[in-house]
C-alpha cells in the first residue's frame, strides 16, 4: 500500500523511512519532544524545484495541518538542501520531515492524502482529487527514506538553517561515542548557544533501515541563524570555559577514535507545520 502523503511516500517500503530532522527544536522540554522523525529525501526534476516547493507550501500543507491537528504528528517540516555539501554526488535537493512520538502514524497513517483532502473539500470530485495528487509525482522522485530516534537535545526556536553532520561510530566504540555527545559536546553546544553561535543542537540515532554496511549511524544537528558567529566560534575557548581542568587535546583524540564524520550538509527550513504555529 503506497500512501502518498503530500509528496512523501510512506509504507511503500516495510518500515524504511529520516530527519533531521531534523529537528524538534521548538519543543518545550525533552519529554515533550518527538521520539522519532521520518525523513524523505527528494530529488526534483531539472528546473522544477520552485514548482515543487510552491505545490507543497500552497496546496499540500493543508494535509499536514490536518495530520498535526489530529494529533497524529507533532510537526511536519520541509527543507531545501544547499549544494554546499561534502558529498555532491547525493542526488536529493529537498528533505521532508515528519515527527511523532510513535512510528505508527508515520508508517501507517490513518488516512491517505486524498482522503484528508476529501474531508477538507467534500464538494471536490474524485477525478479532481486524483489530478491534484498526481502533480507531485510528476515533479520529483523519492531518493531514500530513513527513521531516526532522538537521543539528546539543546532546545531552541526560530532557526532558519541547519548544519547536518552524518557520523559513523567506530567498531566497539558506540557507547564511548554516545557518552561524548551526551556528556561533553552537549555541554559545549549549550555554551555555544548562549554565546549566539548556534540556536540549538540535537543528537539523533539512525534506527531504520538497519544495515551493517550503511554509511552512518548517527546525525548531529546545529541550528544556525548567524553564520558569522557560527563560523568564528572558538571551540578551544569554549572548552576552557566549560571544562577548565580538562585537556582539549585528549578530547580530540577520544573523539577521533570514537567516530568519523562521513559528510556534512546545510539545510534551509522552507516550511513548518506545527500545532503551536511556530
Amino acid at each position: 500500500r503506497d500512501r502518498d502523503v503530500t509528496g512523501v511516500q510512506t509504507c511503500a517500503l516495510p518500515i524504511s523511512a529520516f530527519l533531521l530532522f531534523a529537528t524538534c527544536f521548538t519543543a518545550n522540554s525533552q519529554s515533550s519532544s518527538p521520539a522519532y522523525v521520518m525523513a524523505t529525501f527528494v530529488k526534483t526534476d531539472r528546473g522544477k524545484a520552485n514548482q515543487y516547493l510552491d505545490v507543497i507550501k500552497k496546496a499540500n500543507s493543508k494535509v499536514w495541518e490536518a495530520r498535526v491537528k489530529s494529533g497524529e504528528l507533532n510537526y511536519f517540516e520541509l527543507y531545501s538542501v544547499n549544494r554546499m555539501r561534502t558529498n555532491p554526488q547525493d542526488e536529493y535537493d529537498f528533505v521532508a520531515v515528519m515527527a511523532s512520538h510513535s512510528l505508527k502514524p508515520m508508517m501507517d497513517p490513518a488516512k491517505t492524502a486524498k482522503e484528508i483532502l476529501k474531508d477538507l473539500m467534500p464538494a471536490m470530485d474524485d477525478h479532481t482529487l486524483d489530478l491534484t495528487q498526481s502533480e507531485i509525482p510528476s515533479l520529483r522522485v523519492v531518493y531514500k527514506q530513513e527513521v531516526l530516534k532522538l537521543l539528546d537535545i539543546v532546545e531552541g526556536e526560530g532557526t532558519k538553517f541547519f548544519e547536518i553532520s552524518y557520523m559513523r561510530s567506530a567498531p566497539g566504540k558506540t557507547p564511548a561515542y554516545e557518552n561524548l555527545e551526551k556528556n561533553v559536546f552537549k555541554t559545549l553546544h549549550a555554551e555555544r548557544k548562549s554565546q549566539g553561535a548556534i540556536t540549538a543542537w540535537a543528537f539523533w540515532q539512525l534506527v531504520y533501515p538497519a544495515s551493517g554496511i550503511r554509511d552512518y549511524d548517527y546525525v548531529t544537528v546545529n541550528g544556525i541563524n548567524d553564520w558569522d558567529k557560527f563560523i568564528n566560534s572558538d571551540y578551544g575557548d569554549i572548552y576552557k570555559k566549560v571544562f577548565p581542568s580538562r585537556d582539549i587535546n585528549k578530547l580530540t583524540a577520544q573523539t577521533q577514535a570514537a567516530r568519523t564524520i562521513v559528510k556534512t550538509e546545510v539545510w534551509k527550513r522552507e516550511l513548518r507545520v506545527s500545532a503551536d504555529g511556530k
